[in-house]
């Protein structure tokens, strides 16, 4: 077993590494200051009919099967183009990491997704 050091993004992780039978298998930890300890009691959330009704809808409008070959490493394809730009001589462009100053109101952003889920001409088979 081994612990090394890494870092994804811009944070440091600490990682342990054992091998297998198969090969080698690398896990994430945590450190110590990152663990934050179970709440004693969790607190009670109360949801109106409406709320609850429009998360079933959202949930219900945006389920489709899972297709791994769907989700990419998309850091590492920007890193690898940054990496041909560069040496292709380009000048590499970073992106805008200000704070947006807007405030979105959930509630109309959650309910405009429902109009446009049910806009999209998905037909639900079945009862809930």
């Amino acid at each position: 077993m081994a612990i090394a050091k890494t870092v994804m993004g811009t944070n440091e992780k600490l990682l342990v590494l054992y091998p297998t039978k198969e090969g080698m298998i690398v896990k994430t930890l945590f450190y110590h200051d990152e663990i934050a300890a179970v709440p004693k009691q969790i607190p009670k959330v109360t949801l109106d009919k409406n709320e609850l009704d429009m998360a079933k809808m959202l949930v219900d409008n945006m389920t489709k099967p899972f297709v791994p070959e769907d989700f990419k490493d998309e850091y590492q394809a920007r890193l690898r183009d940054a990496i041909m730009k560069k040496i292709q001589g380009q000048e590499i462009v970073t992106a805008d990491t200000s704070e947006p100053g807007n405030v979105i109101d959930l509630m109309e952003a959650l309910q405009k997704s429902l109009e446009m889920s049910k806009g999209n001409g998905r037909k639900k088979t079945g009862t809930a």
